[in-house]
Formats: C-alpha cells, structure tokens, sequence
C-alpha cells in the first residue's frame, strides 16, 4: 500500500516527503516568528550566538550551514537592530567576531518561545513516545544523507 500526503497524493519518495514536510514547518515557523519580528534564519543566528557567543563569522556560517555572503546579509539586518554587534578579532584581525547584545537575547528568547509552542503543537498529532522515535530517525537519516558526500568526495579526490 502506497503513502498518502495530506492532500492525498501519492508520496514519490521518502526524500521527497522530508522535503515537503520540511518546507510545510519552515513557513509555519517563519510566519509564527514573523509575529515577533524575527525569520527562521535570523532566529537561528541569534540561537546558536546564545549557546555560542563572539564566533567567528566564519565559524557561525559553518554551524548553522549557510554560505558566508548569506550570513553577511543575515548579520546586517540583525547588527541594524541592535540584536548583534560584530568586531575585528583580537588574535586575528582578518577574522571578525559576532556578539550578541542584551536585545538581540530578548529577541533570540522571544523566538524560542515560538519554536517551543509550535514543537507542542506539531508533537500533539503524533501519538504518545512518536516524537522521541521521530527525532532518533530524523537523526539516523541526516547521518546517512551525509555519508554519501564523503565517500563522491574521496572518490574524485582518487
């Protein structure tokens, strides 16, 4: 028996059905966090400066998977807000350094409180243990959809 979206289509593949599904929470996010004057990509600079704060602008690109241009656009709207400052580093003055200011934690809480909501919500239509075994393949899949770069990788590189 074939898989069913939610329109009732047949699902193509796997794949396919994490993407659809990825960009159906992605809006909703967005348009819940449009509430509280924030997007998901400035959201989560500022939630990784709160586990991590004065990264490398650099090192912020890599662990929230974005290009450093995109981030660069990202930080501006944020430094004109006040919700980030950024400065020459000390040690390296080609590297700069990204902090968050007091603002910038009020708004990064703000938006957390969204994702926690919305995690409530979207965790109330699956059944009771589903969102742990949920996330465990989530994790398992992202782990396999990675492999398969390293290995095209090391081939070329043969």
């Amino acid at each position: 028996m074939q898989a069913l979206n939610s329109t009732g289509a047949p699902i193509e593949s796997l794949g396919r059905q994490l993407q659809v599904t990825a960009k159906a929470v992605g809006e909703r996010f967005n348009q819940e966090l449009d509430a509280v004057g924030l997007s998901r990509p400035l959201y989560l600079a500022l939630d990784q400066l709160v586990r991590e704060d004065a990264l490398r602008q650099c090192d912020l690109a890599a662990r929230l998977h974005v290009e450093s241009p995109t981030l660069t656009h990202q930080l501006d709207h944020l430094a004109e807000r006040g919700l980030v400052v950024r400065a020459t580093d000390a040690a390296d003055r080609r590297a700069i350094r990204v902090r968050i200011t007091d603002r910038g934690r009020e708004a990064q809480a703000a938006g957390h409180a969204v994702a926690r909501r919305l995690d409530a919500e979207l965790g109330r239509s699956l059944e009771a243990g589903e969102p742990a075994v949920l996330r465990r393949l989530l994790a398992r899949i992202e782990a396999a959809a990675r492999r398969p770069q390293a290995r095209t990788a090391g081939r070329r590189a043969s």
